[in-house]
């Protein structure tokens, strides 16, 4: 019983009522207070108010909202039992009361009543349903309970049964004791009981007191046969009151008891039967009965302790075998919340290429719930552009056990947009608990995307959006070939700026930058070197090519620019340069230098230097 709940019960008013109440009648049975018909009638007055407080509380424990339904039933049943018994017990009080000689020994309206109550809490114990699940747990409970059934029996017979008494009183006291086995039965081997432990106990001693209550009937009315008729009647009330405490104290009692994988009850009935053989057999066996009987006694126990110590080990293994299977149930609890909360995606391919499982990450990265991508290629996905490196990739991790490769590729999102992911994949296809391949891959569209803006600043002039200084040096160090370079100043800029502004300066370098996309060729590159020096990188141009890029150039810049107002006329000098192969830094000079022979011939002008 829980602290809690032993806690209320010491406090119990009913309870307390019920202790001290049975502590004055046994102490005055036991003691003679009194004359025998006073104590007779003293014990059957207080039946039927014991017998209405059992239906009282099992009423309220059947109504109450943390008995689960089987019990419920079960409760029921017991307030109905308990109903009977108070009918009963209040005809027979009367008869005793109004009798000169009145006696302990029940009627039979009271025995009547008394067995209308007990088949009904049989029945309702008989259906009970029992915690087995399989056909073996079914078989090892019915023949746990039939070893107990029958060696209560015996053991009950051998106790009960007197030469010379009625047959009825030793069936009656039989049967209570048979219920009694029967509920111990169900308590401890079903690992389903409708009672807590300390309530069901309670009911268990208390019928079994009963039953021998009811063999002693007629035996006299002594004191110690009057406190065995009343105890029985008190325990089967304090029984149910203390399950209601432990209720209260503790809702969910219902799961709070765990089967064991065995008992010690079909084995303690053994022991009985045997002892109850020994006492029938007292006065009647010779030593040779005897001799053979100890044998007998011997190796049972014996057997029974090597049980029992298969027993134990098996109940440890158990518990180290639960105790396992619980940390392993927390550790994938663990690893599935890991899952569902990862930004990652976890893919296993098999050797196809198809995806066989997929992490919860995936409808958060992709858009599509795991269920949609098992039973996919995962090629289906990829951006055409990355799918052949993709492949190549696969192959190369396919090919090597345990190999790892590395990879970045484009995978389609629901919606249609694509989102870049970096993927590790390890070949795993030998171990048998994965057989596939694993796939760690974590989206990078906005990091890439990031980086790719990054770059583009770095490369870019931020005012006319052409490649810069540092871009236009990596592609003229990049060419191979025959190249031919322009190199174009502004005539005169610095007076824009100075007459008209900045912001007029800035609207003539943005025109000029866009004149000159448009008078080269795709593969061209035009680029903004600094303040008001352009260049134009012409691959595989000849010098007459060149010639007639530059001209071009002329003619787009000799239109004015409007610009803050006003139009303002452009001009420009431009050298050329080519060579079939060489320094870049080298041609740059050339240009600049062929740059500058333009302008010292009277500006707006375009001078070659031979290559």
């Amino acid at each position: 019983m829980p602290r809690s709940a032993l806690g209320r019960a010491v406090r119990d008013p009913v309870l307390l009522g019920l202790a001290v109440g049975t502590a004055v009648l046994v102490a005055g049975y036991l003691a003679g207070v009194g004359d025998r018909a006073d104590r007779v009638r003293t014990l059957w007055a207080t039946q039927p108010v014991l017998d209405a407080l059992l239906a009282w509380v099992t009423w309220r424990i059947a109504r109450s909202g943390s008995t689960p339904a089987p019990a419920r039933r079960f409760f029921h049943a017991f307030t109905v039992a308990g109903c009977s018994f108070a009918v009963g017990d209040g005809y027979q009080t009367v008869l005793e009361l109004r009798a000169s000689t009145p006696t302990s020994a029940a009627g039979t309206v009271q025995s009547a009543f008394f067995v209308v109550g007990v088949v009904v809490l049989l029945i309702v114990m008989l259906t009970y349903p029992a915690a087995v699940d399989s056909p073996r747990q079914r078989l090892r409970f019915w023949l746990d309970a039939g070893t107990v059934l029958v060696g209560a029996g015996g053991l009950v017979w051998v106790l009960t049964a007197v030469p010379g008494v009625h047959l009825g009183s030793t069936l009656l006291s039989a049967g209570l004791l048979m219920v009694a086995a029967f509920a111990a039965v169900k308590l401890l081997l079903s690992g389903q009981a409708p009672m807590t432990r300390a309530g069901a106990w309670l009911c268990i001693v208390a019928t079994a007191l009963q039953g021998v209550a009811v063999s002693l009937a007629g035996r006299g009315d002594d004191g110690l046969g009057l406190a065995l008729h009343l105890l029985p009647s008190v325990l089967i009330v304090v029984g149910p009151r203390v399950q209601e405490l432990e209720m209260r104290a503790d809702p969910r009692w219902a799961g709070r008891y765990r089967r064991r994988s065995y008992s010690l009850l079909p084995y303690l009935m053994v022991v009985a039967a045997d002892a109850a053989l020994a006492y029938a057999l007292r006065g009647h066996a010779d030593v040779k009965v005897w001799g053979s009987l100890g044998a007998v006694l011997v190796i049972t126990a014996l057997v029974v302790l090597r049980q029992l110590d298969s027993f134990v080990d098996n109940q440890q293994l158990i518990g180290r075998l639960d105790a396992s299977l619980a940390e392993l149930g927390r550790h994938e609890q663990r690893f599935r919340s890991l899952l569902a909360h990862s930004s990652d995606i976890i893919l296993l391919l098999d050797a196809a290429g198809t995806v066989t499982y997929t992490s919860p990450a995936a409808q958060r990265v992709l858009g599509l719930p795991p269920e949609r991508l098992v039973g996919r290629r995962v090629g289906d996905l990829v951006h055409p552009d990355d799918l052949a490196e993709t492949v190549t990739r696969f192959r190369q991790a396919q090919d090597r056990p345990r190999a790892t490769v590395v990879l970045e590729a484009r995978l389609r999102h629901a919606d249609g947009s694509w989102r870049r992911l970096e993927a590790v994949g390890t070949n795993l296809l030998d171990d048998p608990s994965v057989a596939g391949i694993v796939c760690n891959a974590r989206d990078v569209t906005e990091n890439r995307e990031f980086q790719e803006r990054l770059r583009y600043l770095a490369l870019h002039d931020s005012l006319t959006g052409l490649p810069n200084r540092a871009l236009f040096t990596e592609r003229l160090t990049a060419a191979t070939g025959g190249v031919a370079l322009l190199l174009i100043d502004l005539d005169d800029f610095k007076m824009v700026n100075d007459t008209l502004g900045h912001a007029a300066g800035d609207a003539v370098l943005s025109a000029v930058a866009q004149r000159l996309r448009g008078c080269i060729r795709p593969d061209d590159t035009a680029a903004r070197l600094g303040g008001d020096e352009f260049a134009v990188l012409l691959p595989g141009a000849s010098a007459a090519v060149a010639a007639r890029v530059a001209d071009r150039l002329r003619a787009a810049l000799a239109e004015p620019v409007l610009a803050e107002g006003a139009l303002i006329p452009v001009r420009a000098s431009i050298g050329i340069a080519e060579t079939v192969a060489g320094d870049g830094e080298v041609l740059l000079r050339r240009a600049d230098s062929a740059m500058y022979a333009a302008k010292q011939r009277g500006k707006n002008g375009r001078q070659r230097v031979p290559g």
